[in-house]
């Protein structure tokens, strides 16, 4: 299963990603068409052990969301759903949801 993110601040960036079965937690981080970033089960760094935190770390590396963003989604999921949520935090807590959905 695959979904795609749109960068918040520009525009001809987008990441797709999700969970394959040959790629493990994935994620393509596309700059004007071209791959310019991936993690998948297939890169060197690819941590077995926790493959979703490096997935997760990627999106704030490239801007999608902060840190800050991503530790508010992950405190705030535990009361709410991700669509009650705002701005970068919601965008955050609907990555973490559908990395969630493409792994069951």
């Amino acid at each position: 299963m695959r979904f795609r993110i749109h960068h918040p601040t520009i525009a001809n960036r987008i990441a797709r990603y999700g969970w394959l079965a040959p790629r493990g937690f994935w994620i393509d981080v596309i700059d004007e068409g071209k791959i310019v970033a991936t993690y998948d089960a297939s890169s060197d760094a690819y941590d077995h052990r926790r493959p979703l935190n490096a997935c997760l770390e990627l999106f704030v590396e490239r801007g999608f969301f902060s840190a800050d963003d991503l530790e508010s989604a992950l405190y705030a999921m535990s009361e709410r759903e991700p669509e009650q949520l705002r701005g970068n935090v919601r965008r955050a807590a609907r990555a973490v949801m559908n990395f969630k959905k493409a792994a069951d």
